[in-house]
């Protein structure tokens, strides 16, 4: 299971770190050389605990405008709109292209090692990718049903910014939580393979 640092720890459960080490001395929280194993039950049920008060906090931007009162309804003016997520959406069929060619490359053999390794570096770099190339994917899919939804309803412009808004909201948090939890795969991953290496070594 991953690893993760204490800060990696505190961001996922939405605390500052000054916090967050109260919970540890205080054996909320288990740490082993300094790593936090989200596989141990008291970590896990931590991490649900305080996960779910950060989802539950609905918070308005500070740029949301408070709406109109009885607003005239007008249907949204949404071809440019799709215009720019139909290239967007072509953007990502070629990402995902290149990512399949490249994916062919990392079937890398080695005799010192009994069985296969990975090579983290290029792994790194094709999960980031691909991590981007998803939250893409779904952006635009969440984009697009936004626009059909208030095309639908009449939606004024006021409600189709705040839903734009909490969309925006909803994407960037799951980014964050991907590349934590892409970290720390990988940090095991590499751990992994230079053990195997250190173990062909020695053969």
């Amino acid at each position: 299971m991953p690893k993760y640092t204490k800060k990696e720890f505190a961001d996922l459960c939405g605390m500052q770190s000054n916090n967050f080490a109260v919970y540890v001395k205080r054996g909320k929280i288990i740490v082993e050389n300094d790593l936090i194993d989200d596989s141990n039950q008291k970590n896990l049920a931590f991490y649900k605990k305080y996960s779910q008060k950060v989802i539950a906090r609905g918070e308005a931007p500070a740029e949301l405008v408070s709406p109109i009162s009885k607003p005239s309804r007008q249907k949204p003016e949404d071809s440019n709109e799709n215009d720019y997520a139909a290239l967007e959406k072509e953007k990502l069929k070629e990402q995902v292209e290149k990512l399949k060619n490249e994916n062919n490359k990392l079937k890398l053999g080695n005799e010192k090692t009994v069985g296969k390794f990975v090579a983290v570096e290029l792994v790194k770099g094709l999960i980031v990718q691909l991590s981007e190339a998803i939250h893409l994917a779904w952006e635009n899919e969440l984009e697009d049903y936004i626009l059909k939804f208030a095309s639908q309803n009449q939606l004024t412009r006021e409600e189709i910014t705040i839903l734009k808004m909490e969309k925006n909201n909803s994407v960037n948090s799951s980014k964050v939580k991907a590349i934590l939890h892409a970290k720390a795969m990988l940090r095991d991953m590499q751990l992994e393979a230079g053990t195997k290496r250190g173990v062909g070594e020695h053969d």
